[in-house]
Protein backbone atom coordinates (compact mmCIF):
# COMPACT_ATOMS: atom_id res chain seq x y z
CA UNK A 1 0.00 0.00 0.00
CA UNK A 2 0.90 3.66 -0.03
CA UNK A 3 0.64 6.74 2.17
CA UNK A 4 -0.69 9.76 0.33
CA UNK A 5 0.18 13.36 1.11
CA UNK A 6 -2.59 13.48 3.73
CA UNK A 7 -1.14 10.49 5.61
CA UNK A 8 -3.98 8.15 4.63
CA UNK A 9 -2.99 4.54 4.05
CA UNK A 10 -4.32 2.93 0.84
CA UNK A 11 -4.30 -0.84 0.31
CA UNK A 12 -6.45 -0.86 -2.85
CA UNK A 13 -5.26 -1.58 -6.38
CA UNK A 14 -5.79 1.98 -7.66
CA UNK A 15 -3.41 4.90 -7.04
CA UNK A 16 -4.27 6.88 -3.89
CA UNK A 17 -6.45 9.94 -4.33
CA UNK A 18 -6.12 13.08 -2.27
CA UNK A 19 -8.66 13.45 0.50
CA UNK A 20 -8.75 16.05 3.26
CA UNK A 21 -7.78 14.89 6.72
CA UNK A 22 -10.40 15.40 9.39
CA UNK A 23 -9.48 17.85 12.10
CA UNK A 24 -11.14 15.56 14.64
CA UNK A 25 -8.23 14.07 16.56
CA UNK A 26 -10.46 11.26 17.84
CA UNK A 27 -11.07 9.97 14.33
CA UNK A 28 -9.59 6.54 13.70
CA UNK A 29 -6.80 6.08 11.14
CA UNK A 30 -7.92 2.81 9.60
CA UNK A 31 -6.58 0.68 6.77
CA UNK A 32 -8.68 1.64 3.75
CA UNK A 33 -9.74 -0.95 1.16
CA UNK A 34 -11.48 1.43 -1.25
CA UNK A 35 -11.95 5.12 -1.90
CA UNK A 36 -15.30 6.43 -0.72
CA UNK A 37 -14.67 10.12 -1.39
CA UNK A 38 -17.40 10.16 -4.04
CA UNK A 39 -20.06 9.15 -1.52
CA UNK A 40 -22.21 11.83 0.12
CA UNK A 41 -21.43 12.47 3.79
CA UNK A 42 -23.30 10.10 6.06
CA UNK A 43 -24.61 10.77 9.51
CA UNK A 44 -22.09 9.40 12.00
CA UNK A 45 -23.25 6.95 14.61
CA UNK A 46 -22.28 7.99 18.11
CA UNK A 47 -20.16 5.38 19.89
CA UNK A 48 -19.69 5.49 23.64
CA UNK A 49 -15.96 4.84 24.13
CA UNK A 50 -16.39 4.76 27.92
CA UNK A 51 -18.09 1.35 27.77
CA UNK A 52 -15.94 -1.79 27.72
CA UNK A 53 -17.10 -2.71 24.21
CA UNK A 54 -19.02 -0.19 22.10
CA UNK A 55 -21.21 -2.76 20.39
CA UNK A 56 -24.33 -1.78 18.52
CA UNK A 57 -26.80 -4.07 16.74
CA UNK A 58 -26.28 -4.62 13.03
CA UNK A 59 -28.84 -2.63 11.09
CA UNK A 60 -30.16 -3.73 7.67
CA UNK A 61 -28.92 -0.45 6.18
CA UNK A 62 -25.36 -1.34 7.19
CA UNK A 63 -25.25 -4.61 5.26
CA UNK A 64 -22.32 -4.64 2.81
CA UNK A 65 -22.87 -3.79 -0.82
CA UNK A 66 -19.56 -5.31 -1.90
CA UNK A 67 -17.81 -8.60 -1.22
CA UNK A 68 -14.10 -8.10 -0.60
CA UNK A 69 -11.28 -10.62 -0.79
CA UNK A 70 -10.71 -11.60 2.87
CA UNK A 71 -7.15 -10.28 2.97
CA UNK A 72 -8.42 -6.78 2.10
CA UNK A 73 -10.78 -6.57 5.08
CA UNK A 74 -9.62 -4.04 7.66
CA UNK A 75 -10.75 -3.70 11.27
CA UNK A 76 -11.78 -0.41 12.85
CA UNK A 77 -10.04 0.99 15.89
CA UNK A 78 -11.98 1.97 19.00
CA UNK A 79 -9.64 3.96 21.18
CA UNK A 80 -6.31 2.11 21.15
CA UNK A 81 -7.46 -1.35 20.05
CA UNK A 82 -4.89 -1.68 17.27
CA UNK A 83 -3.19 -4.45 19.30
CA UNK A 84 -6.39 -6.50 18.97
CA UNK A 85 -6.77 -5.80 15.26
CA UNK A 86 -3.16 -6.72 14.47
CA UNK A 87 -3.35 -10.05 16.33
CA UNK A 88 -6.66 -11.08 14.79
CA UNK A 89 -5.49 -10.10 11.30
CA UNK A 90 -2.41 -12.30 11.77
CA UNK A 91 -4.50 -15.29 12.84
CA UNK A 92 -7.05 -14.78 10.06
CA UNK A 93 -4.20 -14.94 7.52
CA UNK A 94 -3.67 -18.60 8.47
CA UNK A 95 -6.04 -20.43 6.12
CA UNK A 96 -5.33 -23.82 7.73
CA UNK A 97 -6.28 -22.51 11.15
CA UNK A 98 -9.46 -20.64 10.21
CA UNK A 99 -10.67 -23.68 8.23
CA UNK A 100 -10.18 -25.84 11.32
CA UNK A 101 -12.10 -23.30 13.39
CA UNK A 102 -14.98 -23.17 10.90
CA UNK A 103 -15.17 -26.97 11.01
CA UNK A 104 -16.54 -26.84 14.55
CA UNK A 105 -20.16 -27.97 14.29
CA UNK A 106 -23.08 -26.31 16.03
CA UNK A 107 -23.41 -29.41 18.23
CA UNK A 108 -19.86 -28.95 19.49
CA UNK A 109 -20.36 -25.31 20.39
CA UNK A 110 -21.85 -24.66 23.80
CA UNK A 111 -23.07 -21.57 25.63
CA UNK A 112 -21.55 -20.88 29.02
CA UNK A 113 -23.70 -20.93 32.14
CA UNK A 114 -23.39 -17.14 32.26
CA UNK A 115 -25.26 -16.96 28.94
CA UNK A 116 -22.18 -15.67 27.08
CA UNK A 117 -20.80 -17.44 24.05
CA UNK A 118 -17.39 -19.06 24.50
CA UNK A 119 -14.28 -17.75 22.76
CA UNK A 120 -14.24 -20.59 20.19
CA UNK A 121 -17.79 -19.78 19.11
CA UNK A 122 -17.08 -16.05 18.86
CA UNK A 123 -13.86 -16.51 16.91
CA UNK A 124 -15.51 -19.07 14.62
CA UNK A 125 -18.19 -16.52 13.70
CA UNK A 126 -15.45 -14.02 12.91
CA UNK A 127 -13.73 -16.60 10.66
CA UNK A 128 -16.99 -17.27 8.79
CA UNK A 129 -17.67 -13.55 8.19
CA UNK A 130 -14.05 -13.00 7.17
CA UNK A 131 -14.13 -15.89 4.68
CA UNK A 132 -17.35 -14.53 3.19
CA UNK A 133 -15.59 -11.24 2.52
CA UNK A 134 -18.17 -9.41 4.64
CA UNK A 135 -16.26 -6.54 6.22
CA UNK A 136 -19.22 -5.10 8.14
CA UNK A 137 -20.16 -8.35 9.86
CA UNK A 138 -16.48 -9.18 10.43
CA UNK A 139 -16.02 -5.92 12.32
CA UNK A 140 -19.07 -6.66 14.48
CA UNK A 141 -17.79 -10.16 15.26
CA UNK A 142 -14.35 -8.72 16.07
CA UNK A 143 -15.98 -6.57 18.76
CA UNK A 144 -17.77 -9.63 20.12
CA UNK A 145 -14.41 -11.44 20.40
CA UNK A 146 -13.09 -8.49 22.42
CA UNK A 147 -16.14 -8.57 24.66
CA UNK A 148 -15.53 -12.26 25.46
CA UNK A 149 -11.85 -11.54 26.18
CA UNK A 150 -12.87 -8.78 28.57
CA UNK A 151 -14.91 -11.32 30.53
CA UNK A 152 -12.01 -13.77 30.59
CA UNK A 153 -9.34 -11.21 31.50
CA UNK A 154 -10.26 -7.85 33.03
CA UNK A 155 -6.94 -6.40 31.89
CA UNK A 156 -8.43 -5.95 28.41
CA UNK A 157 -11.56 -4.11 29.54
CA UNK A 158 -11.98 -0.78 27.79
CA UNK A 159 -10.04 0.74 24.93
CA UNK A 160 -6.66 1.54 26.48
CA UNK A 161 -3.37 0.59 24.87
CA UNK A 162 -2.17 -3.00 25.40
CA UNK A 163 0.82 -5.10 24.39
CA UNK A 164 0.04 -7.06 21.23
CA UNK A 165 2.28 -10.05 21.98
CA UNK A 166 0.83 -10.33 25.47
CA UNK A 167 -2.70 -10.26 24.08
CA UNK A 168 -1.88 -12.86 21.41
CA UNK A 169 -0.43 -15.25 24.00
CA UNK A 170 -3.44 -14.77 26.27
CA UNK A 171 -5.88 -15.17 23.38
CA UNK A 172 -4.31 -18.44 22.18
CA UNK A 173 -4.28 -19.81 25.75
CA UNK A 174 -7.94 -18.94 26.32
CA UNK A 175 -8.90 -20.33 22.91
CA UNK A 176 -7.11 -23.55 23.85
CA UNK A 177 -8.93 -23.74 27.19
CA UNK A 178 -12.31 -23.31 25.53
CA UNK A 179 -11.47 -25.85 22.81
CA UNK A 180 -10.46 -28.36 25.50
CA UNK A 181 -13.76 -27.79 27.28
CA UNK A 182 -15.70 -28.43 24.07
CA UNK A 183 -13.63 -31.52 23.21
CA UNK A 184 -14.05 -32.92 26.71
CA UNK A 185 -17.83 -32.51 26.60
CA UNK A 186 -18.03 -34.07 23.13
CA UNK A 187 -15.84 -37.06 24.05
CA UNK A 188 -17.86 -37.75 27.18
CA UNK A 189 -21.12 -37.55 25.27
CA UNK A 190 -20.04 -39.73 22.34
CA UNK A 191 -17.84 -42.31 24.01
CA UNK A 192 -19.51 -42.49 27.40
CA UNK A 193 -16.28 -41.78 29.23
CA UNK A 194 -16.34 -41.14 32.93
CA UNK A 195 -14.13 -38.29 34.04
CA UNK A 196 -11.79 -39.50 36.72
CA UNK A 197 -10.65 -37.07 39.35
CA UNK A 198 -7.52 -35.25 38.24
CA UNK A 199 -7.36 -37.02 34.84
CA UNK A 200 -7.71 -35.10 31.60
CA UNK A 201 -9.32 -37.32 28.98
CA UNK A 202 -9.13 -34.82 26.12
CA UNK A 203 -7.14 -36.17 23.19
CA UNK A 204 -4.79 -33.72 21.54
CA UNK A 205 -5.99 -34.78 18.10
CA UNK A 206 -9.44 -33.32 18.75
CA UNK A 207 -8.14 -29.88 19.83
CA UNK A 208 -7.61 -27.71 16.76
CA UNK A 209 -5.69 -25.06 18.71
CA UNK A 210 -3.13 -27.60 19.94
CA UNK A 211 -2.83 -29.13 16.47
CA UNK A 212 -1.97 -25.76 14.96
CA UNK A 213 0.18 -24.01 17.57
CA UNK A 214 1.59 -26.31 20.26
CA UNK A 215 5.24 -27.36 20.08
CA UNK A 216 7.08 -29.70 22.42
CA UNK A 217 10.60 -29.25 23.77
CA UNK A 218 12.76 -31.77 25.60
CA UNK A 219 15.30 -30.58 28.16
CA UNK A 220 18.19 -32.73 29.41
CA UNK A 221 19.78 -31.57 32.68
CA UNK A 222 23.18 -32.98 33.68
CA UNK A 223 24.34 -32.39 37.26
CA UNK A 224 27.75 -30.73 37.61
CA UNK A 225 28.56 -32.91 40.62
CA UNK A 226 27.55 -36.54 39.99
CA UNK A 227 26.68 -36.20 36.27
CA UNK A 228 23.20 -37.56 36.94
CA UNK A 229 20.89 -36.95 33.97
CA UNK A 230 17.27 -35.81 34.14
CA UNK A 231 14.89 -35.34 31.23
CA UNK A 232 11.67 -33.37 31.03
CA UNK A 233 9.30 -32.28 28.26
CA UNK A 234 7.73 -28.84 28.00
CA UNK A 235 4.76 -27.92 25.80
CA UNK A 236 3.95 -24.36 24.82
CA UNK A 237 2.01 -22.33 22.25
CA UNK A 238 4.84 -19.89 21.52
CA UNK A 239 8.62 -19.48 21.70
CA UNK A 240 10.19 -16.50 23.43
CA UNK A 241 13.47 -15.12 22.11
CA UNK A 242 15.36 -12.83 24.46
CA UNK A 243 16.88 -9.74 22.82
CA UNK A 244 18.04 -8.32 26.17
CA UNK A 245 20.75 -10.82 27.18
CA UNK A 246 24.34 -9.63 27.40
CA UNK A 247 25.49 -11.46 24.26
CA UNK A 248 22.90 -9.64 22.18
CA UNK A 249 23.48 -6.27 23.82
CA UNK A 250 27.15 -6.42 22.80
CA UNK A 251 26.35 -6.91 19.11
CA UNK A 252 27.29 -3.95 16.92
CA UNK A 253 24.94 -4.91 14.09
CA UNK A 254 21.27 -5.85 13.97
CA UNK A 255 20.33 -9.20 15.42
CA UNK A 256 19.10 -12.07 13.27
CA UNK A 257 15.95 -14.05 14.05
CA UNK A 258 17.89 -17.20 13.18
CA UNK A 259 20.50 -16.37 15.81
CA UNK A 260 17.86 -15.60 18.41
CA UNK A 261 16.15 -18.95 17.83
CA UNK A 262 19.42 -20.84 18.15
CA UNK A 263 20.29 -18.88 21.28
CA UNK A 264 16.91 -19.65 22.90
CA UNK A 265 17.73 -23.39 22.75
CA UNK A 266 21.48 -23.11 23.38
CA UNK A 267 23.26 -25.02 26.16
CA UNK A 268 23.20 -23.13 29.45
CA UNK A 269 24.02 -23.52 33.15
CA UNK A 270 21.11 -23.36 35.59
CA UNK A 271 20.70 -23.39 39.31
CA UNK A 272 19.11 -26.73 40.13
CA UNK A 273 19.60 -28.83 43.22
CA UNK A 274 20.50 -32.45 42.46
CA UNK A 275 18.48 -34.98 44.45
CA UNK A 276 21.40 -37.43 44.33
CA UNK A 277 24.44 -35.41 45.41
CA UNK A 278 22.96 -32.05 46.43
CA UNK A 279 24.91 -30.05 43.81
CA UNK A 280 23.25 -26.73 43.02
CA UNK A 281 24.11 -26.42 39.31
CA UNK A 282 23.31 -28.36 36.14
CA UNK A 283 23.99 -28.00 32.41
CA UNK A 284 20.83 -27.88 30.30
CA UNK A 285 20.52 -28.76 26.62
CA UNK A 286 17.22 -28.33 24.75
CA UNK A 287 15.78 -29.74 21.52
CA UNK A 288 12.42 -29.51 19.80
CA UNK A 289 10.81 -32.95 19.61
CA UNK A 290 7.48 -31.91 18.08
CA UNK A 291 6.86 -29.05 15.66
CA UNK A 292 3.55 -27.20 15.19
CA UNK A 293 1.87 -26.14 11.98
CA UNK A 294 2.36 -22.51 13.05
CA UNK A 295 5.33 -21.50 15.20
CA UNK A 296 4.62 -18.26 17.07
CA UNK A 297 7.87 -16.47 17.95
CA UNK A 298 7.73 -13.58 20.42
CA UNK A 299 10.68 -11.24 20.92
CA UNK A 300 11.37 -10.21 24.49
CA UNK A 301 12.49 -6.61 24.19
CA UNK A 302 12.15 -5.18 27.68
CA UNK A 303 15.23 -5.15 29.90
CA UNK A 304 14.60 -4.87 33.64
CA UNK A 305 17.28 -4.17 36.24
CA UNK A 306 15.94 -4.22 39.80
CA UNK A 307 19.22 -2.78 41.12
CA UNK A 308 19.39 0.11 38.69
CA UNK A 309 15.96 1.09 37.37
CA UNK A 310 17.48 3.81 35.20
CA UNK A 311 19.02 1.11 32.99
CA UNK A 312 15.66 -0.61 32.51
CA UNK A 313 13.82 -0.03 29.27
CA UNK A 314 12.89 -1.37 25.85
CA UNK A 315 15.67 -2.66 23.60
CA UNK A 316 15.17 -0.98 20.22
CA UNK A 317 17.95 -2.78 18.33
CA UNK A 318 16.75 -4.03 14.95
CA UNK A 319 16.05 -7.72 14.32
CA UNK A 320 16.42 -8.94 10.74
CA UNK A 321 13.63 -11.35 9.77
CA UNK A 322 14.37 -13.53 6.70
CA UNK A 323 11.78 -15.29 4.54
CA UNK A 324 12.72 -18.64 6.07
CA UNK A 325 14.53 -19.88 9.16
CA UNK A 326 16.20 -23.25 9.62
CA UNK A 327 15.31 -25.47 12.57
CA UNK A 328 17.55 -28.36 11.51
CA UNK A 329 20.05 -27.78 14.32
CA UNK A 330 17.31 -27.27 16.92
CA UNK A 331 15.31 -30.49 16.56
CA UNK A 332 15.91 -34.04 17.76
CA UNK A 333 16.66 -36.94 15.41
CA UNK A 334 13.15 -38.36 15.87
CA UNK A 335 11.26 -35.05 15.77
CA UNK A 336 7.53 -35.28 15.02
CA UNK A 337 6.62 -33.13 12.02
CA UNK A 338 3.18 -31.53 11.60
CA UNK A 339 0.64 -32.39 8.95
CA UNK A 340 0.84 -29.37 6.66
CA UNK A 341 -1.87 -30.46 4.22
CA UNK A 342 -4.68 -27.94 3.82
CA UNK A 343 -7.78 -29.04 5.78
CA UNK A 344 -11.03 -29.40 3.86
CA UNK A 345 -14.06 -27.38 4.89
CA UNK A 346 -16.53 -29.98 6.13
CA UNK A 347 -20.03 -30.01 4.61
CA UNK A 348 -21.83 -29.36 7.86
CA UNK A 349 -24.44 -26.63 7.97
CA UNK A 350 -25.30 -23.58 9.98
CA UNK A 351 -28.92 -23.09 10.97
CA UNK A 352 -30.16 -19.59 10.36
CA UNK A 353 -33.80 -18.82 11.11
CA UNK A 354 -34.81 -22.43 10.62
CA UNK A 355 -33.00 -22.81 7.28
CA UNK A 356 -29.87 -24.91 6.81
CA UNK A 357 -27.23 -22.95 4.95
CA UNK A 358 -23.83 -24.43 3.98
CA UNK A 359 -20.77 -22.70 5.34
CA UNK A 360 -19.08 -20.38 2.83
CA UNK A 361 -15.93 -21.17 0.96
CA UNK A 362 -13.16 -18.57 1.18
CA UNK A 363 -13.52 -15.70 -1.31
CA UNK A 364 -10.44 -15.49 -3.52
CA UNK A 365 -9.90 -12.58 -5.89
CA UNK A 366 -9.40 -13.98 -9.41
CA UNK A 367 -7.09 -11.12 -10.35
CA UNK A 368 -4.97 -10.53 -7.26
CA UNK A 369 -3.54 -13.73 -5.69
CA UNK A 370 -3.99 -14.13 -1.96
CA UNK A 371 -0.67 -13.79 -0.10
CA UNK A 372 0.65 -16.96 1.50
CA UNK A 373 0.38 -17.17 5.31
Amino acid sequence: GDWDENLLWHTGLTPPRSRPVSTDLNQDLNLTNHDDSHKPPEEKETIDLSSPSPISPIKPALLPQQVLPPYLIGFKNYGNTCYLNACLQSLLGLQMFITDMMNFTSEELAIDESGQHGLVQSFRKLCVAYSKGDGVIANEEMKMVKKVMEVLDKQFIGNSMQDASEFLSRFIDELNEDAQRLSRSLDVEKEGYEIEKGVDIVSEGSNQVIKNFQHEKEEVLVCHGCRAETKCKIRDMSMWCDTTCSSNMNRTRSMSLQQLLEQSLAKETRERRCEVCGCEEATTTSQLVKLPKVLIIILKRYRFNNQDLSSSGKVSRQVSIPETVSLSSLVSDNVTLPDTSMPVLLPHHQTQVGVSVPLPTPVIDPVVPSPSP
